[in-house]
């Protein structure tokens, strides 16, 4: 059905482009008119204007989905993708048996932050974003956080956790290299990591994979009652 506005007494409304119709439509808020029913045409737009609003958000879930698949990797015993909600339960308790590194909001609230991420324009766009280290079997065994920097900046910083019964195999190691190679290949150039002093078993982790001591920022993490050392690890893309 063609719309067409009244040239002879209205001027044209608003364009809008629609890419459903693959066409142009007009604002209802100017006056117009689909063979002399203005009334009918209103009607026609408006619908027009909700079928694209639905095919826009489809549109942009696909587009999510896509950047989604690009963040996946499959290695001899894992499989490391950005993280679901349905996920964030195991995640959180996971993380509340790491060692030095004590988890201070409740269940509901990582519920919440895997939400969150989810809703990103990209796993990649700037600020956290935790990806889910799975058994070729599908089952949850530890995480990766990522914060990515803006691009300009090409870093990021790397941060990981395994389940308890799962520690000593490896599976760190294995992730945290086969993170840092995607990031390198997707145009990052330096990746980071902070380290309680005391946690020796993730220092090893990002010796073998190629970083080295930076720094040591002193009495800079409080654990309880307590203040600790942190140790800042790095690799560059050229090591």
């Amino acid at each position: 059905m063609t719309i067409l506005p009244n040239m002879r007494n209205h001027r044209w409304g608003r364009f809008r482009s629609c890419p459903l119709a693959g066409r142009l439509i007009m604002d209802c808020r100017s006056s117009i008119f689909l063979q002399g029913k203005p009334q009918q045409a209103c009607r026609t737009v408006a619908g027009l204007q909700r079928n694209c609003k639905t095919a826009d958000r489809k549109a942009r879930q696909r587009k999510g989905r896509a950047a989604m698949s690009e963040w996946e990797i499959s290695t001899d015993r894992l499989f490391i993708r950005p993280m679901r909600v349905a996920e964030a339960r195991e995640w959180h308790i996971i993380r509340a048996s790491a060692p030095y590194d004590p988890v201070t909001r409740s269940m509901d609230e990582s519920v919440a932050m895997i939400a969150a991420m989810q809703a990103r324009a990209a796993p990649d766009s700037d600020g956290w974003q935790q990806f889910s280290i799975l058994a070729k079997d599908g089952s949850m065994i530890g995480d990766l956080g990522i914060r990515f920097s803006p691009p300009f900046n090409a870093t990021a910083e790397i941060g990981f956790a395994v389940d308890v019964a799962q520690r000593g195999k490896g599976i760190a190691s294995e992730a945290v290299g086969a993170m840092v190679r995607l990031l390198f290949h997707r145009g990052r150039r330096r990746v980071m990591a902070v380290t309680d002093v005391r946690n020796r078993a993730a220092q090893r982790v990002l010796e073998r994979n190629w970083f080295r001591l930076e720094g040591r920022f002193v009495e800079s993490w409080r654990d309880g009652n307590q203040w600790f050392d942190e140790l800042s690890y790095a690799r560059l893309v050229s090591d």
